[in-house]
């Protein structure tokens, strides 16, 4: 393994891609051994999602419309848990245990690290939201607006957003410890989830004047842009209108581009440059 004296990218591409999928794996394994974890990701939407659309509806039951959008809401929570409070317990306690003493010590790529840890909680968070709508279909949800470039539109305002919630994570891991890190990221996810209307699935609870915001937000804006693609008359969603052009993605991709660079110089600059930690 070649030694990285200036903590640049490996010369040799293979032994970056090597120490890349080998944070991929350790960080899929850490999220699966965690019950926690587990049941938070992957029981609780599932269940709330349950709960929303059988005990707690009405004599009329639930429309397949209104199932999709309460899958896709709940969907986005649990890519929400694995981005952003998975990936930050886990960095928190590599800090926290000073692992990092070991780290630093070896020939390993700050990036090929970063990288490998995202690639690891989008592989899970892919997983669970998959969980999300098969259960929904199998329930009669609606996708008939569902296609090829609705699977491009899932896979990349997924990744674009696991990438965000990361960078955030990545920030409160550098400046917390212990069970702080994983108290903040859990206040954060309910926070964030209820001031934009349970991810921009429900409008009633925000402020009218401020509604239009569910569009710019990382979190409701992918949401949104995947309900565009995915099921037809979904005017309860509107004012304001669905984000379904290029440009919405567009300001995904940017918030993408700026949280993945501050990430990753957050990584160089204070975890293997710096001490954090110690």
């Amino acid at each position: 393994m070649a030694v990285e004296t200036a903590r640049s990218t490996p010369s040799d591409p293979v032994l970056w891609l090597q120490q890349v999928v080998a944070f991929m794996r350790r960080t899929i394994l850490s999220q699966l051994k965690n019950r926690r974890a587990l049941l938070i990701t992957f029981g609780f939407p599932v269940g709330y999602y349950l709960l929303d659309t059988h005990l707690a509806a009405g004599q009329g039951g639930v429309s397949p419309t209104s199932k999709t959008i309460a899958a896709i809401g709940m969907g986005m929570f649990a890519v929400f848990i694995v981005a952003l409070t998975g990936f930050a317990r886990l960095f928190g306690d590599d800090i926290t245990e000073k692992r990092y003493r070991k780290l630093r010590s070896l020939p390993i790529s700050p990036s090929a690290d970063f990288t490998g840890r995202l690639l690891g909680s989008y592989v899970i968070a892919l997983v669970a939201y998959t969980l999300m709508l098969v259960v929904a279909a199998l329930d009669g949800a609606s996708f008939d607006a569902f296609g090829p470039v609705s699977v491009l539109v899932f896979l990349g305002s997924l990744f674009a957003f696991c990438v965000v919630a990361m960078a955030v994570a990545t920030v409160v891991a550098v400046v917390l410890r212990g069970d702080g890190v994983y108290r903040a990221t859990v206040l954060l996810v309910l926070v964030v989830f209820a001031a934009t209307g349970f991810n921009g699935v429900s409008l009633a609870v925000i402020p009218p004047d401020l509604q239009y915001a569910v569009n710019y937000v990382p979190n409701s804006l992918a949401v949104r842009l995947q309900l565009a693609y995915t099921t037809t008359h979904l005017g309860s969603l509107t004012p304001p209108a669905l984000p379904d052009s290029l440009t919405w993605g567009g300001l995904l991709a940017v918030y993408t581009l700026i949280a993945g660079a501050v990430a990753a110089a957050l990584f160089r600059r204070y975890v293997y440059d710096g001490e954090v930690g110690e």
